[in-house]
Parts: C-alpha cells; structure tokens; sequence
C-alpha cells in the first residue's frame, strides 16, 4: 500500500518518468536496435543517472511546494495569549516530505555499483 499526502505520489512519478527518458535519450544517442536490452543490464550508469536527476528534481520540487505552501499558509491567533498558528498544507509519501526523498534516490544511485 502506498501513503501519501497532498502531492506526495510525485516521486514516484518522477522516478518513472525520468527514467524513462533517460532509457529513451540513451538508446537515441548509443544508437541501440530494438530488442537489444542487454546494455542496461551490463551497464549501471544508465539507472544511476536516472536515480541523480530523479533526487534532483525532488528537492527543487519539494522546495518549491514548500515556499508556495508557506506563501499560502492561513495564520490563526489566539486571542488569549496573541500566539500564531500558521496552517500549512502537507506534501509527502510515507510520512517523508517530497525534498527529502532526494537524499533517498541519491543514495539508491551509489548502490548502483
């Protein structure tokens, strides 16, 4: 079962799709036939890079959320004690907050090889 919260899902997205692309910019550029997909399987940079750009992307992209959630964010003030409470909107996957699953795939990239 997959938890998540808000926009949380897009790791996952963006680790599917990224990959993708990189699969797909690799056989452009190496030229590689059809039905020939041994090159991944003997080569680990391919699913590494993958993984860098996909942590990359999540901590700009969990940055981003952040910032515009703050910007957002409603402000409540006790009227006893003038303190403020500030609700935000959360974005995770797991309980994890979408820019800290960055360090998650960048560690996944050095297990590569």
């Amino acid at each position: 079962m997959i938890v998540w919260r808000g926009w949380g899902f897009l790791p996952l997205l963006l680790m599917i799709i990224i990959s993708a692309l990189v699969e797909l910019i690799k056989d452009y550029l190496l030229a590689v036939q059809n039905g020939t997909n041994h090159y991944r399987y003997t080569h680990d940079w391919v699913l590494a890079l993958a993984m860098a750009l996909t942590g990359v992307a999540c901590w700009f992209l969990g940055r981003w959320f952040e910032n515009r959630e703050l910007r957002k964010a409603q402000v409540l003030i006790n009227k006893e004690t003038g303190q403020y409470i500030r609700l935000v909107s959360r974005h995770d996957l797991f309980w994890i907050p979408i820019k800290w699953w960055s360090p998650v795939f960048l560690q996944s990239r050095f297990l590569c090889f």
